[in-house]
């Protein structure tokens, strides 16, 4: 069971010593309607990986490291998430989207979510896919975050981002594909590995951002 950090201390250490409007269950504008959870998880990187990784992150050496290295971790994550709401898509036909930042990681994340939910249809909305449509009808979707750039109707009541990105367009982009429902209960979950110093500085950037103009509220969950 995931087990909420209370703790503003973290925060204080990864964002701007100017911001003062960070913390637990804040609420933001009325027209921010999107709930927000940041998810760390804290690997230890030894010399290879942090030589593998380099100094700045790279969505794919950064997909790989989760592949090879913390993926158990990244994957309770994610089943934590769907075993939560599993009811409720099974009910109300809600959707949850896993986004990916490479095609192996995408491939490895579908073949252990089948293994883990053999009576669920796990939907691959990438390039590999021959009817990315159908794929869009799926309970939990897998894709990447180029994925989601190509255009579609797609529209998650969850959805859980394992990519580090900093780039305020393309977060608006994929936070976009959220239901647009100002009355419903709608999640975005960042995931970082704070292990990673060039993951601080970018979540850093992305919490800024996310929580100033997106999010309704916001907690961080510690794994």
């Amino acid at each position: 069971k995931r087990s909420d950090f209370s703790s503003e201390k973290l925060l204080l250490k990864l964002l701007p010593e100017k911001s003062n409007s960070f913390g637990l269950n804040i609420q933001h504008r009325n027209s921010a309607y999107h709930n927000v959870e940041y998810v760390h998880i804290r690997s230890s990187p030894n010399e290879d990986d942090i030589k593998a990784l380099g100094g700045t992150i790279s969505i794919d050496k950064y997909s790989n490291y989760i592949l090879n290295r913390t993926f158990n971790k990244v994957f309770d994550v994610v089943c934590d998430y769907i075993d939560d709401n599993m009811k409720h898509l099974n009910d109300n036909k809600k959707q949850i989207g896993v986004i990916c930042g490479n095609l192996d990681l995408v491939t490895h994340m579908i073949d252990n979510l089948k293994l883990q939910y053999p009576n669920e249809d796990i939907g691959n909305y990438t390039s590999l896919s021959n009817d990315k449509s159908s794929e869009l009808k799926k309970k939990v979707i897998v894709t990447t975050s180029m994925s989601m750039d190509a255009g579609d109707d797609s529209e998650f009541d969850i959805l859980i981002n394992l990519v580090p990105l900093s780039s305020e367009p393309a977060l608006e982009q994929i936070i976009g594909r959220i239901r647009n429902k100002p009355n419903g209960k709608f999640l975005y979950v960042d995931v970082t590995d704070i292990g990673i110093s060039a993951n601080r500085t970018q979540y850093a950037r992305r919490a800024k951002m996310l929580n100033t103009k997106l999010a309704a509220s916001n907690k961080i969950v510690m794994k």
